[in-house]
């Protein structure tokens, strides 16, 4: 059995968030290959730690030092945080529900991103969980979202647990309501798997390979929202099915990758080693050799390459692979549903598998 995750203050708010919680702890994961540290503030995966080739072990997770630089919006573009209630753009920050038409909070232009101005990323979560396994450890966070917050109808019950096991961490977002509401949650992390020193260096995810098994993705307008149906890649910078170079393709993209890509394109979608989950994606650094595989039960992986990044990391200096429903899924039905209703119960798993070749 390995030893207890470890629990430490990691800082104080300047104003209670919504939860009333100023205090902010650190819970330390560490398994005999991969160590992760996640924050009570955003329920965040806030650092990451894998070995090269070598057995070297470094960040590759953007990451800032301090709670006051966190509280920061314009430094902290949701790094490694849980978001929702609905991650993604919901256009008009408005959607129809059983025949009512519910505004939310508009936080970018006319629409919502990632819940609102106030959204599940600012909140200071509860620890309800932390226990040791054989190689690694699990801790549970959990927030209640009361009903009209940020616009959203229901009250809300959110968990989500961090589970590291050798060289799998696992993440799981749960929720419960009170009412018909919506809910798409996913993790926010921005993975460079060069190291830290990459974070400051304008387009160093240029030197990744990036693989996604997806046959379609889901072109967007100016304003990053879905604009007509599923795509096929084929014949598109966005085809991705055999291994490429970020650096060619975003040579391609004026304004770089922010794609939502199919999960399960058929019924022979290849398959991760735990519980039958669908691979999303393969990150790889040739240079140290570092690997990310991303495998999950959710029908889409957001693709996005840090096209506005700023200060203090560079723009394109970080990948997110963010597994979750397509965005907008509210005004379209078309491309599923993220409707929770009272009685339900919502949960999504996804597994990140770090190695090396």
């Amino acid at each position: 059995m390995a030893a207890a995750p470890v629990v430490v203050p990691f800082g104080t708010l300047e104003g209670p968030s919504v939860t009333g919680r100023r205090g902010v702890e650190l819970i330390r994961l560490e398994s005999s290959a991969v160590a992760a540290s996640i924050l009570t503030y955003g329920a965040a995966l806030w650092n990451v730690e894998a070995p090269d080739r070598t057995g070297d072990r470094v960040s590759v997770t953007l990451h800032l030092p301090t709670l006051e630089a966190m509280e920061d919006r314009a430094r902290n573009p949701y790094l490694g945080a849980t978001c929702g209630r609905v991650a993604g753009r919901i256009g008009g920050a408005c959607f129809p529900l059983d025949g009512d038409l519910i505004r939310v909070a508009a936080n970018e232009g006319s629409n919502q991103l990632h819940g609102g101005h106030d959204g599940f990323d600012r909140r200071s979560w509860d620890v309800v969980d932390v226990a040791a396994n054989d190689d690694g450890g699990r801790v549970t966070l959990a927030l209640t979202s009361a009903d009209g917050d940020q616009g959203f109808p229901g009250t809300l019950e959110v968990r989500t647990t961090y589970e590291l096991h050798g060289h799998v961490l696992r993440i799981v977002h749960e929720a419960t309501t009170d009412a018909t509401t919506v809910v798409n949650l996913t993790n926010h992390a921005y993975w460079n798997l060069g190291g830290p020193e990459a974070a400051t260096v304008t387009g160093s995810i240029g030197d990744h390979e990036l693989r996604l098994p997806g046959e379609r993705y889901l072109p967007v307008d100016a304003a990053t929202l879905p604009r007509g149906p599923l795509a096929d890649v084929a014949g598109t910078p966005f085809d991705l099915r055999r291994p490429q170079r970020l650096g060619r393709v975003l040579g391609e993209l004026d304004d770089g990758i922010d794609h939502a890509f199919e999960v399960h394109p058929g019924d022979d979608v290849e398959r991760a080693a735990f519980d039958g989950l669908g691979f999303a994606a393969e990150l790889h650094h040739p240079p140290s050799g570092r690997t990310l595989t991303v495998s999950t039960d959710q029908r889409a992986v957001v693709v996005y390459t840090g096209n506005r990044l700023g200060p203090p990391f560079a723009r394109q200096a970080a990948i997110c692979l963010e597994c979750q429903a397509y965005p907008d899924e509210p005004n379209r039905p078309d491309l599923g549903s993220v409707v929770l209703r009272h009685g339900e119960h919502h949960r999504q798993t996804t597994d990140l598998t770090f190695g090396t070749r």
